[in-house]
């Protein structure tokens, strides 16, 4: 909870000092009555909160035609959570054709930052390991129960009468929309980068 109260308090000086953002005086109070209706454990202990401020700022960085800045955070929402990887045709076409090439350096950037700190933090070998194990882990799942296709999918099914096949991975405590075939989700990816 104090990791992410620090990377709240880090955002909103991030946002004052770097992007000169006025949306500091509309997101603290927007998070303080977030915590007054969920109450502030489930907000702050939530590792989702990262990766929201992330992208608050990358937006607040692509707002201000910092795009370089909006490439590292990208890159850095990315790592944090592979989920905001669907991002990156928004992120391309909001940008403007000449400044594409900055979002890259940036995202290049921020990649090698990335990279060398994880390596320094848990050494080499171990950082390639666990991308590897990451990417293969996440590559061969079947859909997740809720994500919003499985939901689209398990919604129709229901109006039609029948049930989706609902089931567990090995090792894994998530719940899986078994009518999908494993690597769903890397071939959606590519569908939606190639349109």
């Amino acid at each position: 909870a104090m990791g992410l109260l620090l990377a709240l308090i880090a955002t909103m000086l991030i946002l004052n000092k770097v992007f000169r953002s006025p949306d500091i005086l509309r997101i603290i109070p927007s998070i303080a009555i977030t915590a007054i209706l969920i109450h502030p454990v489930l907000l702050f202990c939530r590792f989702d909160l990262l990766v929201v401020l992330t992208l608050l700022l990358l937006w607040n960085a692509q707002e201000r035609k910092m795009y370089r800045w909006s490439g590292a955070l990208f890159v850095l929402a990315v790592f944090l959570k592979f989920l905001p990887i669907f991002l990156a045709p928004l992120l391309w076409f909001a940008t403007p054709r000449a400044s594409r090439i900055r979002t890259i350096e940036g995202g290049i950037l921020s990649l090698i930052i990335i990279t060398l700190l994880a390596s320094a933090t848990i050494g080499l070998p171990a950082f390639v390991q666990s991308t590897d194990y990451f990417l293969r882990q996440r590559g061969s799942h079947f859909v997740q129960v809720e994500s919003t296709i499985s939901g689209i999918d398990m919604l129709i099914k229901q109006s039609l009468g029948r049930r989706a096949r609902i089931g567990h991975v090995e090792n894994d405590s998530a719940s899986w929309n078994m009518d999908f075939p494993p690597h769903t989700t890397i071939f959606m990816l590519l569908i939606m980068l190639l349109g």
